[in-house]
């Protein structure tokens, strides 16, 4: 009996010219919340693996056959997985070239065979990576940094104000220079208060507040 594609996968006796391609989720399955794999809608489309590149762009000419493998990558230690999103506007774009690897553009970066697998999301393949985890420490240093930073300069506040004021109240410092200083204070005093507001207000701040204050930067 001529093996089935289906049977190549299980018993992994994949031609050997044949670029296999890992699926993140079990046959039928796709992403959930939190990581986790659930069923698929019924009707859904079937999972197709992206088009194979010669070069960023530049589609391969002969693309070698594909074979589906099921199942996430087993991570190197302290490494865990990270969703990439194959978007303009987010990782992408990223290829999947002839060799198995990945190549994403824009972070100047290509990724192993064994270290990511792919998964059909909003009609687009992401690929999950196996990616270096932060340190346990490094954590707990940012996590103080973000909060120490914006006590810091909600003290400047008040002392860059002041430094406007002298600069603007007394006649002999409303010079060409002294014009520069309170240019250069007023600019510090509305970031600071932008950066202090959006620190310390990260989650009670609704999102459109954020993204307007970062906007002008």
């Amino acid at each position: 009996m001529r093996p089935t594609t289906a049977a190549v996968v299980l018993c992994g006796l994949a031609a050997a010219n044949a670029l296999a391609v890992r699926k993140c989720c079990k046959r039928g399955m796709g992403p959930g919340d939190n990581g986790t794999c659930v069923a698929r809608p019924p009707g859904s489309a079937p999972f197709e693996a992206p088009p194979v590149f010669r070069a960023p762009g530049v589609l391969a000419s002969t693309a070698p056959p594909i074979t589906i493998l099921y199942g996430r990558p087993q991570c190197p230690p302290d490494f865990d997985l990270f969703h990439l999103y194959n978007r303009t506007d987010g990782d992408g774009p990223i290829y999947l070239m002839e060799d198995g690897s990945l190549l994403i553009l824009k972070h100047h970066e290509w990724v192993n065979s064994s270290m990511y697998c792919l998964e059909s999301v909003d009609g687009l393949v992401d690929p999950v990576i196996c990616m270096e985890s932060f340190d346990q420490e490094y954590e707990e240093e940012m996590e103080t940094a973000m909060n120490v930073y914006p006590v810091g300069m909600l003290v400047s506040l008040p002392f860059l104000l002041a430094t406007f004021f002298v600069y603007g109240l007394v006649p002999e410092l409303r010079n060409f220079y002294g014009m520069t200083v309170m240019s250069h204070v007023s600019n510090l005093f509305i970031a600071y208060l932008i950066l202090v507001v959006v620190q310390l207000g990260t989650d009670v701040l609704p999102m459109i507040v954020c993204i307007s204050f970062g906007e002008p930067f």
